[in-house]
């Protein structure tokens, strides 16, 4: 009977890893495109302000990463144990203080961030009236995103990857008309961009209701919530938020330092850099969000030796998927972002990229772990020390361009937290759940190294045979790519996953 669970689970997790790369190929098309787009249509200083101001709102919302967490945590609990009543509580629980987090991100950004905006905030002269229209129109677009997330949670806790992935494609699709259009606009056309990118997010949030409502019989909102679950998710929640005040400063206060301190072009540097990023990030997460639901139903069902196994594999899958793509770019960054953005690059901008690469890598490697904790429930002490870490980095990014420092510094001091994170939450598994640190650098650390070693040496090799002209460089990127997919293969598995992989070939060729 197990084995036949593990087999559904397994063709599961293949079939919405596969709905899932479908979605990050057209988003990442859509979204290349669409920055591109951008930054010829509203040009470097208004894609910059854009950027900045964008940033400061979602900064008002920084505990939505920590209630979106908190809801799925919590729904997969109650699905894992066919619980309907108490899944049904736990919705309707999640939309209540979704609404009331929307009315705090309100009263936020109209009381502190207006005043920021308007007195300190780096604005080019002129853009003044500009940047409070679409400042106004942000919040209304973070505030609509903010209630798309119980919604989200409950497609992605069934597992529903389908459907999520196909409105997904449709708010790329819309965001990408919202870009084509300002080309037929003579002038204001930031304003009218944010507009037509907030209308989209209005119908997507109508879309995700009704098709919640008509789907799933748990999308039922009570008049009177449930209090202990009331009290339990905010128990959860409180000490999710340490994570998301410190993820705050890290990702927005980090653009807001760049403001001040260097203007917006290094906005606009920033914004391109947490881009590419973000692309190559999406090879990965397409796959985690598929393992994260099984990560968190199977913690209290499966064996602990299956669990531990469950964790390895999916960190060490995960570094070899981001590798691949993240090498070519490592290695030819400049030659890439010209090809995509044009010879005029915002300055700085190769080696903003390339770390901030490096910090996806990382990241990639530490997603299934920061899982696992959430999975234990037990989550107050691991916060607390991981999110002073985390806070850190704005800290010391902030003495450094205090004193003069070179503003790529930020992203550098960013990368090295971000690795320090991950040996914390190798030592805090170990002590909650017994993940032997030893086994997993084993099983994850040494061949990751050891792939990223040897790639990378033969990337350096190879890089003098090519000559300038686009064919050989496009030749080259290509030939890393198989190179790193050849030592993935060679180095990243093992004898028994390289003995089932055969035979799956073996068996689909017959």
């Amino acid at each position: 009977m197990t084995a036949s669970i593990n087999n559904i689970n397994k063709k599961r997790i293949a079939k919405n890893t596969l709905l899932l790369y479908v979605r990050m190929f057209f988003m990442l098309a859509v979204g290349f495109f669409s920055v591109r787009l951008l930054l010829q249509n509203l040009g470097v200083t208004d894609y910059g302000l854009y950027n900045v101001i964008f940033g400061l709102v979602t900064m008002f919302s920084f505990f939505t990463g920590a209630m979106s967490s908190t809801v799925q945590r919590f729904l997969c609990q109650e699905l894992g144990r066919s619980n309907k009543e108490n899944t049904v509580r736990v919705f309707s629980v999640s939309v209540f203080l979704f609404i009331a987090l929307a009315v705090i991100v309100l009263l936020l950004a109209e009381t502190v961030g207006l005043w920021f905006v308007c007195c300190k905030m780096n604005v080019p002269e002129g853009r003044m009236s500009v940047a409070q229209i679409v400042y106004q129109l942000s919040i209304a677009m973070v505030i609509l995103k903010m209630l798309q997330i119980p919604y989200m949670a409950v497609i992605t806790s069934h597992e529903n990857m389908r459907t999520f992935s196909q409105i997904s494609i449709l708010e790329a699709i819309f965001h990408l008309i919202a870009v084509w259009i300002l080309k037929f606009i003579p002038e204001s056309r930031l304003i009218y961009f944010v507009i037509l990118y907030t209308a989209g997010n209005l119908f997507i949030l109508f879309y995700y209701v009704i098709y919640c409502h008509c789907r799933y019989d748990i999308c039922r909102i009570r008049s009177c919530v449930d209090r202990e679950y009331l009290r339990s998710m905010l128990s959860f929640f409180s000490w999710s938020l340490l994570g998301a005040v410190a993820n705050m400063s890290k990702q927005q206060g980090l653009n807001v330092l760049l403001n001040v301190f260097c203007g917006v072009v290094l906005n606009a540097t920033w914004g391109i850099a947490t881009q590419v990023g973000g692309a190559v990030n999406q090879f990965v997460t397409s796959f985690q969000q598929a393992f994260n639901p099984q990560i968190l139903k199977s913690y209290s069902t499966s064996s602990r030796e299956e669990y531990l196994n469950l964790l390895q594999n999916c960190s060490k899958y995960s570094f070899m998927l981001i590798w691949i793509v993240a090498l070519p770019i490592l290695l030819q960054t400049e030659f890439l972002l010209k090809l995509w953005l044009g010879k005029d690059l915002p300055a700085e901008t190769v080696i903003f990229t390339q770390w901030m690469v490096l910090y996806m890598v990382i990241d990639a490697v530490s997603g299934p772990l920061w899982m696992a904790v959430q999975a234990t429930g037990n989550i107050k002490r691991y916060q607390f020390e991981v999110s002073c870490l985390i806070c850190s980095t704005f800290l010391f990014s902030f003495i450094v361009l205090k004193c003069g420092g070179a503003a790529y510094w930020v992203v550098i001091i960013n990368v090295i937290i971000n690795f320090a994170c991950l040996v914390y939450r190798l030592f805090y598994l170990n002590k909650n759940i017994q993940l032997a640190i030893f086994r997993f650098c084993q099983k994850v650390c040494f061949p990751i190294i050891a792939i990223g070693v040897i790639s990378y040496i033969a990337g350096i090799m190879l890089k003098p045979l090519i000559g300038n002209s686009i064919g050989f460089i496009l030749i080259y990127l290509f030939g890393i790519l198989v190179i790193s997919f050849v030592v993935c293969l060679l180095i990243g598995l093992s004898k028994h996953e390289k003995y089932l992989l055969r035979n799956l070939l073996i068996s689909r060729f017959k």
